[in-house]
């Protein structure tokens, strides 16, 4: 099953270019088009992670871990924020907490209806 291709072939070189410029250009443009439609729909905050500018990188460039080894980032990442109601949830308590906000079931459809988000 080793096939060997002529690399020495001019019009196959530009072609093989060609294809990976292409799918290259597809995977940066899908990111892209992923990110501008986050922001314009308003739902950046749930895909991208809350930018802390408190110092965590130092002029030197280097990381600066505290005493708890960075576990503070970690705990940070086990929260993401609703979209209908947009208070932090844990991320263990995403999914119950979007049945009740979006009204699935008998309770969660009463106190959904009675309930007005701003």
């Amino acid at each position: 099953m080793n096939t060997k291709f002529p690399t020495d072939n001019p019009q196959l070189t530009e072609v093989l270019n060609e294809v990976v410029d292409d799918l290259i250009d597809s995977c940066i443009l899908d990111g892209i088009f992923a990110m501008h439609r986050a922001i314009k729909l308003d739902y950046l905050h749930v895909i991208a992670p809350e930018q802390a500018n408190d110092g965590e990188f130092p002029d030197n460039g280097s990381l600066r871990l505290g005493v708890t080894s960075g576990r503070e980032n970690a705990k940070a990442a086990s929260c993401c924020r609703c979209v209908k109601c947009h208070s932090k949830v844990a991320a263990t308590r995403f999914a119950p907490h979007l049945s009740n906000c979006m009204g699935l079931g008998r309770n969660s459809s009463r106190r959904a209806n009675n309930f007005s988000y701003v």
